[in-house]
């Protein structure tokens, strides 16, 4: 049966996996052609009105998640200088390599955390993390039954129903819609060297006042970088998933939710607005721009879109771009085979990350001005969370220092995706 498995013999075999599709994928053919009648009839929309979770859209989603899985493949497990995982997979469609598609382009070559697919766009990114988060959601409640606590469940049920009911218009956008404005491929860069100058939340929790303060904090940075489709779609999706969350969220807000503005990235440049402005709901800065500061933003260049949360990452983008400084250099790959998804994670990067974790959960639970916050029952919760996060970031940090890192690479070949994920070992 490992006829058609992607392991040698150079190790020892831990695991293997197989799996075909097609019965799954037939099904679900069958259900898409069947909604595709009764879509837009009488009784289409009342079935959909009934589907209070949207069951119908995830099922179109499912199959978009197979496919992606191929219909039939193979997996193994091994360990040698640490944990090697190898797999195939079939039925791919024809892509364009990481080379051709222009996005390594724009992609700093010193970066830690890299994630870059031609396989996939920047709508196809957000909805995956928006469904897991959905799929955590739906599990708590299930956690809370198996133990038998009627509190939590109840709880955990109450925060499903008030997601699908007051938020179904922005998960519908982020699922549905985004796959007009956006096409392959996709990159999501992390580092952590940002800061934030100087940022205060106030809001109402049960009629009581609370505020939580940055000051001069360390902060992860984050970007995704994606080619638009649609032009202007694109440039405005942003301003109108903040609009909907915010929405959904009962924020009062204003008639827009981004303006244009010059926070020194060298490129055209949208800010998500502060529009919390309810009476007990405020976000505001203080403090001047610097160049790594964390401050939310959509930056435009040519055909490609960034969204990213720091300043310093979006300007090595930039900078990238242009050519001034190096861009990522995957391993080639063997004359028959086309990259179309390679990925790092080093262990250094994980590390300083999780320093900076520890260092906000520190200065939270001290006298430490970096991060401040008020409000009894804010207190009650975070003073007891804070002291246990560092402790964890520390642990993980010691997990991580005894790897290297982890990286893979995803190769296709005549429909067939050969990828392979290596996390090696500290030597």
């Amino acid at each position: 049966e490992q006829r058609d498995s992607p392991s040698s013999d150079r190790v020892p075999l831990v695991a293997y996996v197989r799996w075909n599709n097609f019965d799954i994928l037939k099904s679900l053919d069958q259900f898409v052609a069947v909604w595709s009648k009764w879509q837009g009839t009488d009784a289409g929309e009342t079935l959909q009105a009934a589907d209070t979770e949207d069951l119908i859209g995830d099922v179109m989603r499912l199959r978009r998640t197979i496919m992606a899985a191929g219909t039939s493949g193979s997996a193994t497990v091994r360990f040698d200088d640490g944990l090697l995982v190898e797999s195939k997979s079939h039925g791919h469609r024809p892509t364009s390599s990481l080379a051709d598609s222009g996005v390594l382009s724009l992609i700093p070559g010193d970066l830690g955390i890299v994630h870059a697919s031609s396989c996939a766009s920047m709508a196809d990114w957000m909805s995956e993390r928006l469904a897991k988060f959905e799929e955590r959601l739906g599990q708590q409640a299930f956690k809370a039954h198996l133990a038998g606590d009627e509190v939590k469940e109840r709880l955990a049920a109450s925060w499903i129903q008030t997601y699908y009911t007051k938020y179904m218009s922005f998960r519908q956008f982020i699922h549905q819609d985004s796959q007009a404005a956006f096409a392959k491929p996709v990159a999501m860069l992390v580092a952590a060297e940002g800061t934030v100058s100087g940022v205060t939340l106030k809001w109402n929790l049960e009629d009581q006042p609370h505020e939580l303060t940055l000051n001069d904090a360390p902060m992860i940075e984050f970007a995704v970088v994606g080619r638009m489709k649609d032009d202007a779609m694109a440039k405005r999706f942003f301003a109108t998933a903040w609009k909907r969350y915010l929405e959904a969220s009962g924020v009062t807000i204003g008639s827009k939710t981004m303006v244009a503005q010059d926070i020194g990235v060298g490129a055209p440049t949208t800010v998500f607005l502060n529009p919390l402005t309810s009476p007990g709901f405020k976000l505001s800065g203080h403090g001047k721009f610097t160049t790594d500061d964390t401050i939310p933003h959509v930056t435009v260049l040519d055909e490609w879109i960034v969204f990213s949360t720091s300043t310093r990452l979006t300007k090595a983008i930039v900078r990238t771009k242009q050519g001034q400084t190096a861009h990522l250099v995957p391993p080639v790959s063997r004359s028959e085979e086309v990259l179309v998804s390679y990925g790092i994670y080093n262990s250094e990067t994980i590390r300083d990350c999780l320093k900076v974790a520890a260092k906000l959960a520190e200065s939270a639970g001290s006298d430490d001005s970096r991060v401040e916050f008020r409000g009894e029952l804010l207190e009650e919760v975070l003073l007891d969370l804070w002291p246990r996060l560092a402790d964890a970031c520390d642990m993980l940090s010691a997990v991580a220092a005894q790897f290297t890192g982890l990286r893979w690479s995803t190769t296709l070949s005549g429909g067939t995706r050969s990828t392979e994920l290596r996390l090696a070992l500290t030597p």
